[in-house]
């Protein structure tokens, strides 16, 4: 049976915009407009992989998300003729799905090429890495950016060719871009704008920046908001549709990119997050370890490296001792700065392989590990505490909370748990906040959960919903809490989840149970 939207000719007319950023090659994936509806609204989505935007459609109750040919967008206004809109439709031919657009101008059909999408929404950067953000009128932004790109050398096979560097950035309340033609000089630009806060430079793509920007009315107010990270795109707004454009990556980025790939191979997703030092936490257990890229060194270097003593003076005992240590060790070296011994490896980063950063890791704890109890307990200084043994003690100290009774919240442990417990047998306390203390977006952590509860049905388990939280509720952590599983398996979601620890819990008893080796640690649950 045929299953069919109507859509309005103003609708087909605005998707019809969104080809340009598609690309040319609709057996793609990505040659395709994906049409999409969330049970109350439609919208509409187009991305070459550099360029997406996504505009949005009626009203519309279904659910659903479709692959559209391009060719069937540009049918559209034709198949609609005389009328207002023109209906797309699902229907099977000959053994094969196929969409196509019909109306009283005629129709056209193709086979559904059944391809997956990328969700474009969730590649909007989070507030919290936007470095700059302004409010600018549509039509001023696209002169700014038709001026600066006034003078270029045309390439008729490429006409986003644009042979300078082109930066857009904010600083000082205004937008800027700057412009460094070769063999020329630069030349600045800046259109003063609202809302502006921040200072950030991106190199983009002036023609493609423009593509976006013709998607808005002219007298439209867009939020434009650049990423701290070139990983991540900048992005327009009016409050309905939404565009976004990937800067252009310098060398030094491409490197990065190409190191936090190994990274995040040898050490897990947590390390490619940098510090406010910009440094990578390769290892938050045991010995703080940490990495981090020297673009300025010939060649590029990655630098390993772990703060083993501090609190340590220079005296020439301890300069003497360090020097034979390093005349006697291979591929680690061990420094004095600034009143603490560092032990560090450097890596070239162009050439750099997995089994060099593993070797590189594992030689630093050896050094950690081995060498430095004995140099402290000689010549003075303090070893860091273990990083996880910190947040292992806030752990114990969590209240556990858990709807029990639908929207109110009732702690489970603690000095005002109530004496009978609430649930058929122990539950596992799993939680997708805060893994091994690194504070991730509210979206993504809020995705870890959904993720855990979809693990514990599929183990045939059953949860509600809640939290752990500090004795004096400051800070809380939203969980599940899961009964039915087995210890292994609430381990397993545990470790995915790239958490230290989960919680089991009964009616006598809380147990901190180690996702990392086996320790447990227990308590009364009524203290």
């Amino acid at each position: 049976m045929d299953s069919w939207i109507e859509i309005p000719l103003d609708e087909w007319e605005a998707a019809q915009r969104l080809l340009p950023l598609i690309t040319v090659d609709e057996r793609a994936p990505l040659g395709q407009v994906r049409l999409t509806s969330n049970g109350s609204s439609r919208y509409w989505t187009a991305t070459d992989s550099v360029r997406a935007a996504v505009i949005p459609g009626g009203a519309d109750t279904s659910d659903y998300s479709i692959g559209i040919s391009p060719n069937i967008v540009r049918f559209s206004t034709i198949a609609g003729g005389t009328a207002d809109g023109a209906r797309l439709v699902a229907r099977e031919a000959n053994g094969q799905q196929q969409f196509g657009v019909t109306g009283p101008g005629g129709s056209l059909w193709l086979d559904d090429m059944g391809h997956d999408f990328p969700d474009v929404l969730r590649s909007v950067p989070a507030d919290d890495r936007i470095e700059g953000r302004a409010t600018v009128v549509a039509r001023e932004f696209h002169q700014l950016l038709h001026a600066a790109q006034e003078y270029r050398e045309v390439n008729e096979d490429d006409p986003a060719y644009f042979p300078a560097e082109f930066w857009l950035g904010v600083k000082d309340g205004a937008v800027r871009v700057n412009v460094f033609w070769p063999n020329c000089g630069g030349t600045f630009y800046e259109l003063v704008a609202g809302d502006c806060t921040g200072q950030v430079a991106v190199r983009i793509n002036p023609s493609y920046l423009r593509s976006l920007i013709e998607l808005f009315g002219p007298t439209d107010e867009l939020q434009l908001r650049i990423p701290r990270f070139v990983s991540e795109p900048i992005t327009l707004s009016n409050g309905e549709t939404t565009a976004l454009l990937m800067p252009i990556q310098q060398e030094s980025e491409i490197l990065r990119a190409k190191v936090e790939s190994l990274i995040k191979e040898v050490c897990g997703p947590l390390a490619v997050i940098r510090d406010d030092d910009d440094d990578y936490p390769l290892q938050r257990r045991s010995t703080h370890l940490f990495a981090r890229i020297l673009f300025d060194a010939d060649p590029a270097t990655l630098q390993v490296f772990a703060v083993v003593l501090h609190s340590i003076e220079p005296t020439p005992d301890v300069l003497a001792e360090l020097n034979d240590l390093n005349a006697n060790m291979t591929y680690a070296r061990l420094f004095h700065v600034d009143g603490q011994v560092l032990a560090e490896v450097d890596l070239a980063a162009e050439t750099l392989d997995a089994h060099e950063l593993r070797t590189a890791i594992r030689r630093i704890r050896e050094v950690a590990e081995d060498i430095i109890p004995t140099l402290s307990a000689v010549h003075g200084g303090a070893i860091f505490e273990d990083p996880a043994a910190v947040r292992l003690s806030q752990y114990r100290a969590a209240i556990i909370e858990a709807e029990v009774t639908p929207g109110r919240m009732t702690a489970i442990n603690g000095p005002e748990a109530p004496a009978a417990w609430p649930f058929p047998g122990p539950v596992h306390v799993i939680t997708g906040w805060n893994p091994q203390g690194v504070a991730l977006s509210d979206s993504v952590q809020q995705d870890i959960n959904l993720r855990i509860a979809e693990d514990i049905v599929r183990y045939h388990g059953r949860f509600v919903h809640g939290q752990g939280r500090s004795p004096d509720g400051e800070h809380t952590e939203p969980s599940l809490i899961a009964w039915g599983i087995d210890r292994d398996d609430a381990v397993t979601m545990g470790q995915r989840a790239n958490q230290d620890s989960i919680f089991e819990i009964d009616e006598s008893e809380v147990r901190l149970i180690s996702c990392v080796d086996s320790q447990i640690e227990a308590w009364p649950r009524l203290s």
